[in-house]
């Protein structure tokens, strides 16, 4: 029997902004855009959520600061992933109409010779030696 590996439960998640805590106790927030076999994740737009506590009043306040492009965290110092919130109604479309076009590459292109036809060697009647050579 072949059994799911982990990894792929999280295929749905892909383009889902996501928040990542890490072993360090620090929080990312970015687009999930991959992962591997090891739980490396790759997020874009990623920034780090910060809560600086204020020693007077006991009160705490997140910051976000913005980290740049591409972020790849190592599959070791991911401790929890939560769904901040789903893909853009954009993004939904896009990736729909990038599955059609794949999909309408994969499909065979249909010629206008029947089907199963090729040209590996010359169509009877059409072309060839003409009968020269077989004692016609």
């Amino acid at each position: 029997s072949y059994t799911v590996p982990k990894s792929s439960r999280l295929f749905p998640y892909l383009n889902y902004r996501l928040r990542v805590t890490l072993t360090d106790s620090r929080i990312i927030l970015g687009k999930f855009l991959s992962f591997d076999k090891h739980m490396n994740l790759v997020l874009a737009d990623a920034q780090e959520l910060r809560e600086y506590k204020d020693k007077t009043s006991r009160s705490s306040e997140y910051v976000k600061r913005p980290l740049g492009g591409l972020l790849l965290l190592r599959g070791e110092n991911v401790v929890s992933i939560q769904i901040e919130a789903p893909p853009s109604q954009e993004e939904t479309r896009t990736t729909a109409i990038i599955a059609q076009q794949k999909k309408a590459d994969r499909m065979p292109v249909q010629t206008g010779m029947g089907r199963g036809a090729t040209l590996n060697a010359p169509i009877r009647g059409f072309g060839g030696a003409g009968g020269f050579g077989r004692g016609a």
